[in-house]
């Protein structure tokens, strides 16, 4: 909702200093882009906290994900440590997993995650930031109409 308030607010200001609708248009779509750009940025770099890796001994199902966010890696680990793709026995119940980390190799699986808290907190950001902007661009749209009134 942040991001949609963010957008309206530019694209009002931007219509009002441009006047004409084509290039109002093309300024708020390079605005909101640029912004959405950059906060992705920050999303990268914020993630750079390597995450937690959780183990589960041979076929043993892992533990439920709970109160985290996947980064989507999971695999296997040899005995000797190599971690190998999780396809390399993409069975996902019952016997055949056992059979297939046993011919292969592989004494447990694992995957890595997040807390939870780490999302949210990136979604709340990004709220405060987008909505602080929506906020300032308005209040600006404001102070230029009044001047031409």
């Amino acid at each position: 909702m942040a991001a949609a308030l963010f957008g309206l607010a530019a694209g009002t200001l931007l219509g009002l200093v441009a006047r004409r609708v084509l290039a109002a248009m093309g300024l708020t779509l390079l605005v909101t882009g640029a912004t959405t750009l950059l906060l992705e940025w920050t999303h990268r770099t914020r993630l750079l906290v390597p995450p937690h890796t959780y183990t589960s001994a041979g076929s043993t199902p892992k533990p439920p994900m709970g109160e985290k966010w996947s980064t989507g890696h999971y695999g296997l680990i040899t005995a000797s440590g190599r971690r190998d793709d999780v396809m390399n026995c993409p069975f996902p119940s019952g016997a055949q997993p056992r059979e297939c980390m046993d011919r292969h190799g592989y004494v447990a699986r694992f995957y890595e995650a997040n807390p939870a808290g780490d999302y949210w907190m990136l979604q709340w950001a990004d709220t405060a930031v987008l909505g602080g902007l929506a906020l300032l661009l308005t209040a600006l749209t404001v102070v230029l109409l009044r001047r031409r009134v």
